[in-house]
């Protein structure tokens, strides 16, 4: 472990120590025929994006003011990181090239941080520049391709007691289902859990989408830009029509495939506002959406399992007819809805707040339940002149608050 004390002043009431940078590697070794992980042909195809998340966690009613266990935190973390590392083997490797994972157990980033703050200042006004603190190396939204780690954590305690667990994942082998499986893993590792209560996950992506002799084409890229992202928060009676954009592609396949499969296993379907000159309502959007999105689970989710590649590649030509259109604006939403993200307990509570770091990543939209799992909290990242308009317009404001304070 390497002692470090870096001192980062970033508000001039607010300042971040590092406190300690350190690599966590498996509590078991890996088997030689383990030594290589194959990525499914979707994950080739996937950006090297790591996707960032952050969980708050207060302090305990029973932790004493001057003498904050930040210390037994720390290692009991690290304890139980390393034994779900051994369970998910390949993340504690690097990534060798578009189609393979080297698992050879380099072991996993853990960076310890002390923040000169109240956690409340943080939550009751959030804003992006101190919540990219939260992360290590700067990794949330990076996509570098020299980049091989998999994982890296950043642990930070705060001068109340409180504290955030700052996670970034390589979106080339998890998607948002992996990563949450792993984090409620991760937590029910811990001493006051039970074993039952985590996952056994299951490595077959590579098994249900191999590449086979489909022809590797580049791998994608996210258009970034000077984005402005911005977080509106819509209350539970205002929240049926977003949830509607919710799809679980392990679900919707026959035969489904289990919860616990590890992987990156997205992909997308378009809906098309382009097809005349008028002005489409959010309703009709809305139902647009819907039947675009059964129609792509009827004709092409539910047959991935039985007749792939063939039906992939048909859906990849449809991909293509619909964004070969002159002059198109594409807006990406991805729904994190419905997935168990408030579950994660180290031993100290669920977590009052989580959410992602500010995304540069243009024109997406991220959709997060609130922790009552009755409102949504949604992430949008524009042009600055498109997020002057829409941060403005009254029909948004009349169901969303801009950036509520999370203690209401």
């Amino acid at each position: 472990m390497i002692h470090l004390h870096q001192t980062i002043a970033v508000l001039p009431s607010m300042e971040v120590e590092i406190v300690s940078r350190e690599t966590i590697k498996p509590s078991t070794t890996i088997l030689p025929h383990y030594r290589t992980y194959n990525l499914s042909f979707l994950e080739q195809l996937n950006p090297r994006t790591y996707t960032p998340i952050v969980y708050f966690y207060p302090k305990e009613a029973s932790a004493s003011d001057h003498y904050p266990n930040f210390c037994d935190k720390s290692n009991q973390l690290k304890k139980s990181l390393s034994e779900t590392l051994a369970i998910y083997y390949p993340f504690s490797g690097r990534i060798k090239d578009r189609v393979s994972i080297d698992c050879n157990d380099e072991g996993v980033i853990f960076v310890e941080a002390r923040i000169k703050v109240q956690l409340s200042q943080i939550l009751e006004q959030p804003k992006d520049e101190v919540l990219d603190l939260l992360f290590t190396d700067k990794l949330q939204w990076n996509d570098d391709s020299n980049l091989t780690v998999i994982l890296a954590v950043q642990v930070s305690f705060f001068d109340c007691g409180g504290m955030a667990i700052g996670i970034c994942m390589s979106h080339k082998v998890a998607d948002t289902s992996t990563m949450i499986n792993f984090i409620n893993d991760w937590a029910a590792m811990t001493p006051d859990h039970k074993a039952d209560q985590y996952v056994s996950p299951k490595f077959i992506a590579a098994t249900v989408f191999p590449r086979g002799e489909i022809p590797l084409p580049p791998e994608s890229v996210i258009e970034k830009g000077d984005c402005i992202s911005k977080r509106f928060v819509f209350d539970a009676s205002k929240v049926a029509a977003l949830k509607a954009l919710t799809v679980n592609m392990r679900a919707r396949m026959v035969p489904p495939l289990p919860k616990s499969s590890v992987g990156s296993m997205v992909w997308y379907y378009a809906v098309s506002t382009a097809e005349d000159e008028s002005v489409i309502e959010l309703h009709e959007l809305v139902t647009q959406m819907k039947e675009r999105m059964a129609q792509f689970s009827g004709t092409y989710l539910e047959k991935f399992g039985k007749e792939w590649p063939s039906i992939f590649l048909e859906c990849m030509e449809e991909s293509r007819k619909s964004f070969h259109i002159q002059n198109l604006v594409v807006y990406r939403c991805s729904s994190w809805c419905r997935f168990p993200i408030y579950e994660a307990d180290f031993g100290w509570g669920k977590p009052i707040w989580v959410t992602i770091a500010s995304c540069v990543l243009k024109n997406t939209i991220f959709l997060i339940d609130t922790r009552n799992g009755e409102g949504i909290e949604v992430y949008v990242n524009l042009e600055k002149q498109h997020m002057d308009m829409f941060e403005r317009d009254p029909e948004l404001l009349a169901f969303a608050s801009l950036n509520p304070s999370v203690l209401i």
